[in-house]
């Protein structure tokens, strides 16, 4: 394999590696909403480019409380067992916390 006559210099490295690193976005306000957003996009907040409308964040925001309605009602039957449980500990507690005379069994 070819070996290089001279090593590569520091400087020369570091300008060579200079292109690689990270570049900042370029944030522009958006001319619907006045939002932030980067340059050449569609406003994610009015869903707009060069003023036609290209998006329905209204849909996208129904769509997201329909889900959310429906992860919690589907979460339901698990919180009402994991009440009943800690009512039952509960009780438990209360029984082992009375004098011995006091305790009754049921069966």
């Amino acid at each position: 394999m070819a070996q290089p006559k001279q090593g590569t210099s520091r400087s020369k490295t570091k300008i060579r590696r200079k292109s690689f690193r990270l570049k900042s976005i370029n944030l522009i306000a958006c001319e619907q909403c006045g939002s932030l957003k980067p340059a050449h996009h569609i406003c994610l907040v009015c869903g707009t480019y060069r003023g036609k409308k290209y998006l329905d964040v209204e849909k996208k925001e129904r769509k997201e409380r329909k889900r959310i309605k429906t992860q919690e009602e589907e979460q339901k039957p698990q919180k009402e067992a994991i009440k009943k449980v800690q009512e039952k500990i509960s009780s438990d507690k209360q029984v082992i916390n009375k004098p011995l005379t006091q305790r009754t069994t049921s069966k």
